[in-house]
């Protein structure tokens, strides 16, 4: 697995749009670190926004409240925004590897996505500044476990929409009809989803056991992810796409201006 993500860092390096725009990536890489830390100073003074608009409210409680909305929005710009890691399986048949281990590699890499970083820049100030100095450790551990479960649900959950969503869109409707569904309901103060999701959270101070419930549905969203990848990754296709494009020579591309030279010289011409 090291090594797969050796190769595709070197993949991306090496290759001719990253060459040409390191600038462009450079000034990418500054704004991306300006929001992080910006995501990091709202963490660390969490505490004091919830206290200044929820004076009497407790604050870890109002907190784990919002993490619901934090949470809905999160799934919603993931499937609008996230890019799926892809992995071209043809370079790695020769070689002595598993085909399992080649399915793993897109779940396992999704898991360093921005998104995945921003929750946690986000959630782990508040939990070292406020929980851990405030709760009892079983506590602690099963609150972040919880959190982490559901930042792992929307990463793999958000996989099953986009590949659903290729195949069947009602599918991706009615979640989303679901997720607005219950914002209404918390908006229009029929039912407050999310003092019911700070409470079933705080249900584990006196039963830290129920964390296995969170990270198993965890477990589940990966496996769920896997198996739709499995079942719906078939070397044939690519085979009969590489046979469509080989006449060509899109291949030539990867290699920079002196790839598409050689393209122009070698492809044939039609002959009226």
């Amino acid at each position: 697995m090291y090594q797969l993500l050796v190769h595709q860092f070197l993949e991306k390096k090496r290759s001719p749009f990253w060459q040409k725009s390191i600038i462009l990536n450079f000034l990418l890489g500054i704004l991306a670190l300006y929001l992080l830390l910006n995501i990091v100073f709202i963490g660390l003074y969490a505490d004091q926004m919830i206290g200044h608009f929820y004076p009497n409210s407790n604050v870890i409680e109002a907190f784990t409240g919002l993490l619901f909305y934090y949470f809905t929005f999160d799934l919603f710009f993931r499937f609008l925004a996230q890019q799926l890691p892809v992995l071209s399986m043809q370079p790695y048949l020769t070689l002595p590897l598993k085909r399992s281990m080649l399915l793993h590699y897109p779940l396992i890499k999704s898991i360093t996505s921005f998104f995945n970083v921003l929750a946690l820049l986000l959630i782990l100030p508040f939990f070292i500044k406020n929980i851990c100095p405030a709760s009892t450790p079983l506590f602690c551990i099963s609150w972040i476990l919880t959190v982490l479960s559901f930042i792992t649900i929307n990463n793999f959950l958000n996989f099953l929409l986009k590949k659903y969503f290729s195949k069947n869109p009602l599918v991706v409707l009615g979640c989303l009809v679901i997720i607005g569904g219950l914002i209404y309901l918390e908006i229009s103060k029929i039912v407050s989803v999310s003092s019911l999701f700070s409470s079933a959270i705080f249900c584990m101070k006196g039963a830290p056991y129920l964390v296995v419930i969170p990270v198993a549905v965890a477990v589940l969203s990966y496996y769920m992810a896997y198996a739709l990848l499995k079942r719906n990754r078939y070397l044939e296709d690519n085979r009969s796409g590489q046979i469509n494009r080989t006449g060509s020579l899109t291949f030539l591309n990867r290699y920079g201006e002196m790839g598409d030279l050689t393209r122009i010289i070698h492809q044939p011409k039609n002959l009226a």
